[in-house]
């Protein structure tokens, strides 16, 4: 992977995990609003694999971005395994 395309996957998961984790309670989002943002996660996700190319992923990565309920993690768990994965420091 490139080094803008780590760094544009490192700042979705980072907002993505801190949306999941208070940022939708500091915004007001109920459970409504919550689940179309994390489908929004989702869909960006998707664009990102897209755009950059599968092969181009290492396949843990892709794992990880393809794992069932990633778009709902608020703990960081995926942002800290992709950014040791792509050998960047949390």
């Amino acid at each position: 992977m490139k080094t803008n395309d780590i760094d544009r996957l490192i700042k979705l998961l980072q907002g993505m995990a801190s949306y999941n984790d208070k940022g939708y309670i500091w915004m007001s989002h109920g459970p409504e609003k919550l689940a179309a943002e994390q489908q929004g996660y989702r869909a960006a996700l998707e664009r990102f694999i897209t755009e950059v190319g599968e092969a181009s992923i290492p396949p843990a990565v892709l794992g990880e971005l393809r794992a069932e309920g990633v778009a709902q993690d608020g703990s960081g768990l995926v942002y800290e395994r992709v950014a040791a994965l792509l050998g960047r420091p949390v």
